[in-house]
């Protein structure tokens, strides 16, 4: 097989993985690939430095609910991609890294542009597909919730044929499953009874999580905390039943059992709360809603998937509490002290949120001599 029958069989692939998006960091060593992209239908954008492609990437991924290939040369350029891979795998994004590499009987040698790039990602990857022209199974698997890694190596002559080619060979992707939530049973659904009047966290959400735990919070007029990467903070059908100007009462709220356990909706929640829920506030049952195969805790909690959400939020029996009008004082304390403190870093924030209104920002910096 040449390197153009090679880079011809693999972007077969990224079609079967209904990849429409890649991300390009040229060099030298991956030539082979972006010679090859020519002529195919793949939306194509190119950046000059791994690092910020790779977080580009991921965020077109999560836009898009679907995998984006980011390609780089060899060497350090693709280590550049670890932190964005780190990422993708804690928040379950497909994010597909493909690294040009040198031949492999260079591997060991210290030659230049020649680091050991097979595995580099080690467990933050679904896996490392290792492969160069001598490759005869070109068989894949992936489980969609997690970033995969391809690693191929190009000898020279790099381009060495028709890189318009289409593959007559058929490539076979296959869908695993990897994690799957825990399904209620017997002896689940008996655990799962003492999540009685629980405080609602809501995280990372995806765009079709997001609409069911809408309707299920409107359905229920559940009161709950929303973080802002669950994309539901603020929104107009649910700001009455937001729990989020009471930040810092929460913790009192559980020590006064006004709230006797903790469901988490979503990614794993980064408010202060949830740290003081593994010591602090061990005693209170947690409970997450999840795709993601992450408990978030280090303490023992229980774990389902949204299939149980509305379930769940029917069976709290709520205390009849109404927070409506202390998030009401709380929101006019705020607003009074961000009318005194004028230049205060949260004073900046919230009169730039209350400008762009989710829209996207440009920031650009100006330098002058003085």
């Amino acid at each position: 097989m040449t390197n153009a029958e090679l880079v011809s069989h693999f972007y077969q692939i990224l079609i079967n993985l209904e990849v429409s998006e890649v991300i390009v960091c040229a060099g030298a060593r991956n030539a082979p690939l972006v010679v090859g992209l020519e002529g195919r239908s793949f939306k194509v954008k190119s950046f000059f430095e791994e690092r910020s492609a790779g977080f580009y990437a991921l965020g077109r991924s999560k836009a898009l609910g679907k995998p984006v290939a980011i390609m780089t040369t060899s060497g350090t350029a693709v280590a550049e991609l670890l932190p964005a891979v780190i990422e993708g795998y804690y928040q379950g994004l497909p994010l597909i890294v493909v690294s040009a590499d040198r031949p492999k009987n260079y591997r060991g040698s210290g030659a230049p542009q020649a680091i050991d790039q097979a595995g580099i990602f080690n467990n933050y990857v679904h896996k490392c597909y290792d492969w160069d022209v001598q490759q005869t199974d070109l068989k894949t698997e992936f489980d969609g919730k997690k970033p995969l890694h391809f690693n191929l190596c190009f000898d020279e002559p790099l381009i060495d044929g028709d890189f318009t080619q289409t593959t007559k060979q058929f490539v076979e992707v296959g869908k695993v499953e990897s994690f799957k939530p825990q399904a209620f049973d017997a002896e689940y659904d008996q655990e799962a009874k003492q999540f009685k009047n629980p405080l609602v966290i809501l995280s990372q959400l995806s765009s079709s999580e997001k609409e069911q735990v809408k309707t299920a919070l409107q359905k229920y007029q559940v009161f709950h905390y929303a973080e802002s990467l669950s994309g539901l903070l603020g929104d107009a059908d649910l700001a009455h039943l937001q729990l989020n100007n009471s930040e810092s009462l929460l913790g009192s709220f559980l020590e006064k059992d006004i709230f006797s356990s903790v469901i988490r909706v979503g990614g794993v929640p980064t408010l202060r709360l949830w740290r003081d829920l593994e010591k602090k506030y061990s005693h209170i049952p947690v409970l997450s809603i999840s795709e993601l195969p992450f408990s978030g805790l280090a303490r023992k909690s229980l774990q389902t998937g949204f299939e149980n959400l509305n379930t769940l939020l029917n069976a709290a029996e709520y205390r009849k509490i109404d927070f409506t009008e202390l998030n009401k004082k709380i929101q006019a304390k705020k607003v009074m002290a961000l009318g005194e403190f004028r230049n205060s870093e949260q004073n900046f924030v919230f009169q730039l949120s209350e400008l762009i209104k989710y829209q996207p920002v440009y920031i650009r910096k100006f330098i002058t001599n003085s």
